[in-house]
């Protein structure tokens, strides 16, 4: 019988992955839950896997890394069940390059995250995220300042990233009847076609030819700061950045200093350093509309991610085909 080693985070217990399904998995495996190994050392963590006889791992945020000593000192464990999306921070890549198997949360949370994008995007198109301020703190109503009020439809939209949350995002806007363009050089061009996208030749045509860019490149050491000073002067006066893949992708001094101008806007949900600092000057410009990493599930839709990585540990029991393989390739380009 198959015995699973589940190490989340005890907050992440009805919340990520419900009580249903982990009696589900009971049913066909021996489960160990463990709630006290996110704060523990490489030892405790082969201490509890030698303990369970685990050769599965069920795994969340917060998860102890499964590092190359661990797995020389507990070989037996063959595949990683990850609730959620980034694992490299979970486990080396010389562990994966050694035949771990390894599955993340695949496309079952995309939509969510896409809605995400979708509600920042209307937000600061229609100037909603400045509208309470402007009625409460100055007495407002008619006569409000800033840019005037935009719709979606009919917009130009570049995406920059066409991975899988990229992919649920347009289909979330088709129908605003938008012309969307992308740039991804890893993403085929079935994608492109099944999606009506246009693929632009570089990142310069994309930012240079849309009045709405939504950012959705993973952070890598050739993304790092790719979103420069360069590109965002690109961006035509009057025109929408919208970030919802990861902080560093940006220079932030170059964006800041462009909002300044007042030439464009912004929204941003994730940041270099987070949490964003208090006195941070993202936080106090007024075409910059700031999230605290919150366009990812939401609290109500969580439990999707622990059923995905049950019903894969269920699927990988019953030698079925997995969803969400992270292969090596897959891992390089990851955040």
């Amino acid at each position: 019988m198959h015995s699973v080693l589940s190490v989340l985070a005890e907050a992440h217990y009805n919340n990520v992955v419900m009580e249903e399904d982990l009696s589900r998995l009971a049913q066909v495996a021996k489960v160990t839950r463990r709630g006290d190994l996110w704060k523990g050392s490489e030892d405790a963590l082969i201490e509890a896997l030698k303990a369970a006889d685990a050769d599965i791992m069920l795994t969340s945020w917060q998860a102890p890394k499964v590092t190359v000593q661990v797995h020389k000192a507990w070989p037996k464990l063959k595949y990683i069940s990850h609730t959620a999306g980034e694992v490299k921070h979970y486990i080396d890549r010389e562990v994966l390059a050694d035949g771990m198997l390894v599955t993340n949360w695949g496309t079952a949370t995309a939509h969510s995250t896409a809605e995400g994008a979708l509600a920042m995007t209307l937000a600061l198109l229609r100037n909603y995220h400045n509208m309470p301020y402007w009625m409460r703190r100055d007495g407002l109503y008619w006569e409000t300042p800033g840019p005037a009020d935009e719709g979606l439809f009919e917009q130009r939209v570049g995406l920059h990233g066409l991975g899988a949350i990229a992919q649920e995002f347009a289909r979330l806007i088709s129908p605003f009847k938008c012309r969307v363009s992308a740039f991804s050089p890893h993403c085929p061009d079935s994608i492109f076609e099944e999606l009506s996208i246009t693929r632009a030749d570089s990142l310069e045509a994309l930012y240079g030819s849309n009045r709405i860019i939504s950012c959705h490149a993973a952070n890598r050491p050739d993304t790092h700061h790719i979103v420069d000073a360069r590109l965002l002067a690109l961006v035509e006066d009057g025109g929408c950045f919208i970030n919802t893949g990861r902080g560093a992708v940006v220079d932030e001094a170059a964006l800041i200093a462009e909002l300044k101008t007042g030439r464009i806007r912004a929204a941003l949900d994730v940041f270099e350093e987070e949490p964003l600092p208090a006195d941070h000057p993202l936080r106090f410009l007024d075409n910059c509309m700031v999230v605290p990493h919150r366009a990812g599930p939401t609290p109500d839709r969580r439990y999707t991610m622990g059923r995905h990585a049950v019903d894969n540990i269920i699927r990988y029991i019953n030698g079925r085909e997995l969803d969400g393989v992270v292969s090596l390739r897959k891992f390089d380009l990851m955040t």
